[in-house]
This record gives C-alpha cells, structure tokens and sequence, in this order.
C-alpha cells in the first residue's frame, strides 16, 4: 500500500475556509490557524480584472507585519490545481516561507507579483484587518472588516 505525499499550504485569501474559492482545498486536510513567523510582509487588495467591485489580496515582502491564514495539507493534484488558479508565473509566485504553528514550521505560500497590478487603497482598509498587538494582518470579508 502506498501513502500519498502530501504538502503543506498556507492560505491567507480567498483560498480561506468561508471565502469564495474554499472549493479547492474540500479535499484537503485543515491544520489550523497559522502566521507566518517574519514580520516582514504586506498585504493589499487587488482589483479583479473581470469585476473591480471584486477583490482578491496580494503579499509580498518589505512591510512590517505577520500575515494570519490557515495551513492545508493538499496532494500533488490539489497543489496543481491551486498554481492554476493562482495563475503562478503570471500572477502570483509560490515560495517556502516560515510559518509560526505549532507542527509545521515550513509551509508553501503564493506571494504577489505586481506585473502592472495596482492595489486598491480604498479596499484594502477595508479588507486587510490589522492587529497591532500581534502585528500582523488577515483578509477579512468586507462584511467582517
């Protein structure tokens, strides 16, 4: 008998449990709330090109905060299927990043590329929330912002 590899993931957007693109980890093992461990990231929301009244959030190094999020463990299928949405090379990049969990400490993490994309300042205060005790962001729904 075989066992799947599986790899650790952390989602800290849409991919999130109750946000619009969760479909794509159902198959996925849920690990729990993590952050990742350097206070060196920022977070925006980014205009959708099909609807600019949709957002979608972007990080990338140089901030100055942790970003919140959940870590997946996903197989090699599920991994794919989430560089295609994510539209890696393109859109996004996806790195290894050091993740503060209690079991895995080492996680892969899709980090904006700019490429022409402006974040949307209006959006983002009301989509990134900021935690200044912990120092560190998470997407929210407009709804819960």
């Amino acid at each position: 008998m075989t066992s799947i590899k599986t790899i650790p993931i952390f989602v800290y957007g849409s991919l999130k449990k109750d946000h619009y693109a969760e479909h794509y980890l159902k198959d996925a093992t849920y690990r729990g709330q993590a952050t990742t461990e350097q206070a060196n990231w920022d977070m925006y929301a980014i205009p959708s090109k099909d609807d600019g009244d949709q957002h979608y959030p972007g990080v990338q190094t140089g901030g100055e905060y942790r970003i919140e999020g959940e870590l997946y463990m996903v197989d090699e299928d599920t991994l794919k299927k989430l560089d295609i949405f994510e539209e890696v090379g393109l859109s996004y990049t996806r790195k290894t990043i050091a993740l503060d969990h209690p079991e895995t400490k080492k996680a892969w993490m899709y980090i904006h590329i700019c490429n022409n994309t402006k974040p949307d300042p209006s959006a983002t205060k009301h989509r990134v929330a900021c935690n200044a005790i912990t120092k560190s962001l998470n997407w929210v729904l407009p709804d819960n912002a």
